[in-house]
């Protein structure tokens, strides 16, 4: 990502990408209640984005041994407000994760497999 968005620190990340064009005007799907407005969980933000997003990137994390303490957080967030389990007590190995697409779910589980999926 910081080679991809030419940004070294949080702030020029942040930056760039409120700068990105294609990003304005992207709203948060919301739903109108009687106390205000609540996210919509059901919007493709959240159906899509966790297990065919933040997920991938946790796999690729999991197999080069990087830690990802605020991805982790994120998605147990998810989990409590989508009932699905990505994490156990022993780690990133939940029962859900076979509806997502992390690359284990492809027999990607080492650097070398992702190197061979990637060369050919």
């Amino acid at each position: 990502m910081k080679i991809h968005y030419e940004s070294n620190t949080i702030e020029e990340l942040t930056s760039k990408i409120k700068s990105i064009d294609a990003f304005k005007g992207i709203c948060s799907p919301m739903i109108k209640t009687e106390k205000g407005y609540i996210p919509d969980f059901q919007s493709r933000y959240f159906t899509e984005d966790f297990p065919f997003g933040l997920c991938i990137i946790k796999g690729f994390c999991y197999i080069a041994d990087v830690n990802t303490p605020y991805i982790d957080e994120v998605l147990k967030w998810y989990e409590k407000i989508s009932y699905q389990e990505y994490f156990t007590e022993t780690g990133f190995n939940g029962k859900d994760l076979e509806n997502t697409a992390v690359p284990q779910m492809f027999g990607i589980k080492t650097k070398q497999d992702v190197y061979n999926f990637y060369r050919s």
